[in-house]
């Protein structure tokens, strides 16, 4: 049976409040935090979908 929600955003699976079990370690401000904070808001309206592969 497939899944109902195999089309479905990133944020709608992922809801991580505690990023520590997936950095070795948070932005330290500045230029990095800038750049995390650039990465969440782009992974955030990303949508995931299973195509089937093809060339």
């Amino acid at each position: 049976m497939a899944d109902p929600e195999r089309n479905c955003l990133i944020a709608n699976r992922v809801s991580l409040c505690d990023w520590s079990g997936v950095l070795r370690r948070y932005p330290k401000g500045g230029a990095e935090q800038t750049q995390f904070d650039t990465l969440l808001s782009t992974i955030r309206n990303v949508f995931l979908s299973n195509p089937g592969d093809s060339w």
